[in-house]
């Protein structure tokens, strides 16, 4: 529930790491290559001013697409039997966010 800029606070490193790191394995399997840190994405956030289109779903009521960004990770780990806590964690905290 924040602008996006508010993403490149440094506090948040090691969750995005966890998350880029499960990421990573997940694509690795499918021969992807994935090069971004949280740095780099810091970089990126910091003059964001927009909000996220996810974060304006869920104020006005609508699905996001959880299930197509983050909870696709938790499911092709599953596939290739790599756990993605980070991932699945984010996706459950979202799906809750959806409920009316």
């Amino acid at each position: 529930r924040v602008k996006n800029m508010e993403i490149a606070d440094e506090r948040l490193n090691p969750l995005k790491r966890l998350v880029i790191e499960e990421c990573a394995k997940v694509a690795g399997k499918d021969g992807i290559k994935i090069g971004i840190d949280a740095e780099k994405l810091n970089r990126a956030f910091k003059k964001s001013e927009n909000i996220s289109s996810m974060q304006q779903d869920l104020m006005k009521g609508k699905k996001t697409e959880i299930d197509y960004l983050n909870g696709a990770v938790v499911r092709l780990g599953g596939k290739y039997g790599i756990k993605c806590p980070a991932n699945e964690a984010l996706t459950g905290i979202i799906k809750e966010l959806e409920k009316p």
